[in-house]
């Protein structure tokens, strides 16, 4: 669960440099726009898919708790990355909305916002089963 939030963290701060890096081959702002949004909204959406995934095989297996808060929380996460992702792959083909700097932010503060939820529900699971203790 650690390397998760380790993992989602680091991938934030390289979805933030990326327009970066491409600004120093000197690509235009929508070809640097477009590329950076088809990358952030593939992360969502494969990740979104491996979550999914693994929620079904819990669920099937009994591992996943019953949770009246938490599960309810997952499922709001889920689609919310799903929206993300469609929403930024959308906008790389200039369907719907464009592709622009202020969408591809807002995906990195949902997957920022993601990443915080997954470390709350870290804490809990610590004190839940007694690692917080010392």
């Amino acid at each position: 669960m650690l390397q998760l939030l380790i993992a989602d963290s680091l991938t934030v701060l390289f979805l933030a440099l990326l327009p970066i890096v491409f600004s120093l081959f000197g690509w235009s702002d929508n070809w640097i726009w477009g590329v950076s949004s088809a990358l952030l909204g593939s992360w969502f959406l494969v990740g979104d898919f491996i979550a999914v995934r693994g929620e079904f095989k819990d669920r099937a297996g009994d591992q996943s708790p019953h949770d009246p808060i938490r599960r309810p929380l997952r499922i709001l996460i889920y689609l919310a990355a799903l929206v993300m992702g469609m929403l930024l792959w959308l906008s790389v083909f200039n369907m719907l909305i464009p592709s622009s700097q202020a969408l591809y932010v807002l995906g990195l503060m949902v997957l920022l916002a993601i990443a915080a939820v997954e470390f709350l529900f870290f804490i809990n699971l610590l004190l839940l089963h007694g690692g917080g203790d010392g």
